[in-house]
């Protein structure tokens, strides 16, 4: 199980890194790193997406719907469960 989480963290690392430069390069006018296939970063988000509810739900268990994100974020880092907090 454990070399599936980081083989699914690893696989979102590489999609937000391209993303992130396929973005600065089309700022800047240039051709990105992986040039006009750059529409598959559209297609990989789902790759990881299915993974990351999965999760989820299995961090949640029987938690009511009002404290879903405290569970799903135990043990994370402080600045991702101030994302999440409400206002």
């Amino acid at each position: 199980m454990a070399l599936t989480v980081y083989l699914f963290l690893i696989v979102s690392a590489v999609g937000l890194s391209l993303s992130v430069i396929s973005h600065i390069c089309a700022l800047r006018g240039v051709s990105g790193p992986i040039g006009d296939q750059t529409w598959l970063l559209q297609i990989g988000i789902f790759i990881v997406w299915l993974p990351a509810i999965l999760a989820a739900n299995w961090l949640s268990g029987n938690v009511p719907r009002k404290d879903l994100w405290k569970a799903v974020l135990r043990g994370s880092l402080g600045w991702m469960k101030y994302g999440f907090h409400k206002r």
